[in-house]
């Protein structure tokens, strides 16, 4: 059996640790200027979704890349997606998202 992968738990994306199975979909629109975008799943549900929701840290995709991602309520209670990942070819592994301060800080330092 294949392992899913997990999308990271981005700030504010779920409670803290909470990992959710990601949904895959493809990034249908995104404008650059006002930092908004929509993604649709594999359903054809068409989701929001902020530059500030790319989990890279990037602040821009591409329209047309297939991504990971989670449903969240968002503003208004509407759902909108969070922490997009872009998904990578079958076999190779999602790109991980650069450690967060979190992260790092459990890092210990050489000696």
């Amino acid at each position: 059996m294949e392992a899913v992968p997990r999308v990271p738990n981005v700030a504010g994306a779920l409670p803290p640790g909470r990992r959710e199975r990601p949904l895959t979909g493809t990034v249908a629109a995104f404008d650059r200027a006002r930092g908004l975008g929509t993604v649709v799943d594999a359903t054809g549900r068409e989701l929001a979704f902020h530059a500030t929701a790319i989990a890279d840290g990037t602040r821009s995709i591409e329209p047309g890349t297939e991504v990971l991602f989670v449903v969240v309520a968002g503003h208004g209670g509407r759902l909108e997606a969070r922490g997009l990942v872009a998904a990578s070819p079958r076999g190779e592994d999602p790109p991980r998202p650069p450690a967060g301060p979190a992260e790092s800080a459990r890092v210990s330092p050489l000696r």
